[in-house]
């Protein structure tokens, strides 16, 4: 799972996701794989979400 700071608010983003495009504020990227979170702190960009990946673009 991985948790994106939206424009509109956090998104929490699961395999199988609708597609959509999110343009992302700043805050956290917060990534979950198995026992480890990895931590982004970010300033602005754009997520891409498809059924199987997020594309993430930042300044």
């Amino acid at each position: 799972m991985i948790v994106i700071p939206g424009k509109e608010g956090e998104l929490g983003i699961l395999n199988g996701h609708i597609p959509m495009v999110v343009t992302l504020k700043k805050g956290q990227i917060k990534a979950y794989l198995e026992n480890t979170i990895t931590i982004y702190d970010i300033e602005w960009g754009f997520a891409r979400i498809t059924k199987d990946r997020c594309n993430i673009l930042l300044s």
